[in-house]
Order: C-alpha cells, then structure tokens, then sequence
C-alpha cells in the first residue's frame, strides 16, 4: 500500500511538473505572439503610404512622383540589392543609383566576415555597371547643400 501510495504521488508530482512546464509555454507563446502583433504594428503603413510589391509597382510609383535618384542601402548588396525586384539590375535604366557604401554589407562567409570582400566586389560592380556610391557623410552633405537652396 505504501509503495502505492509513493508512485501515486510521484505521479501527481510528475504530472504537476508537465502541467506547469505546459502552463509556462503557453505563457511564453502568448508573450511571443504579443511581441509580433506590436512588431507589427510598429511597421503597419501609415493611411498615405504607398506598399509595394513589385518591382513594376515601384517603377510606377517612382515615375508618379517625378523621382529620377534611388539611393540604396541595407543587407545583401551582392544579391538583393542588386538582382532582386526593385534592385539595381531592374531600375538601372531608369533612375540614377547611389549605393551608400559604409550603409551596406554582403552575404560573406565565415572566413570573410571581418574583412567584407564580398561587400567590397559589389561595390565595385555597382560602380562599374549600375551606378555611383558615396558615404554616409557624402550623402548627408549633399542632401544638406541641396536643402539650401530650396
């Protein structure tokens, strides 16, 4: 009887344990789920932004507000930035290209990470095929003299 009475609390310990373990993923599930929705609604469009989804929406929408720059920046120059829709390769012939060059990085290797040869191989090809690049410091100057004289 003692032996059952000992594997029946065992059990209920047990069980007690799964219902807890059970009861924090639901928690962290639904603070992860939290998390996202305030992401989200974070970077929901304002009512006057316009969303794109192609790169034919954003050839249109640039035309429509006379824009003839695009200046790049962020993740992956040697493959978004310049192959995906709206990058470089579909906009070339339509619009002038600055990549801002310390405003970017390439998808490197772990033998290539510190020194970004990657990086430094689009730039270049962004310089001999596609367009200009400038700095950080070069863009913010010229958009800085260019607002004196409006």
């Amino acid at each position: 009887k003692k032996e059952r009475e000992q594997a029946a609390e065992r059990e209920k310990a047990e069980l007690e344990r799964f219902r807890t373990a059970q009861l924090q993923q639901v928690a962290a599930a639904e603070a992860k789920r939290k998390a996202a929705e305030e992401e989200a609604a974070a970077v929901e469009p304002e009512p006057d932004d316009s969303v794109i989804l192609s790169a034919y929406q954003f050839a249109h929408l640039m035309a429509d507000r006379n824009a003839n720059t695009i200046i790049y920046t962020g993740y992956a120059t040697n493959e978004c930035l310049l192959f995906a829709g709206g990058g470089m390769e579909q906009t070339r012939s339509r619009f002038r290209l600055i990549l801002v060059r310390d405003a970017t990085v390439a998808l490197e290797h772990n033998d290539t990470a510190l020194e970004q040869p990657n990086r430094d191989a689009a730039i270049r090809m962004v310089e001999n095929s596609f367009g200009y690049t400038c700095t950080t410091a070069d863009l913010l100057q010229s958009l800085g003299d260019a607002s004196k004289d409006i």
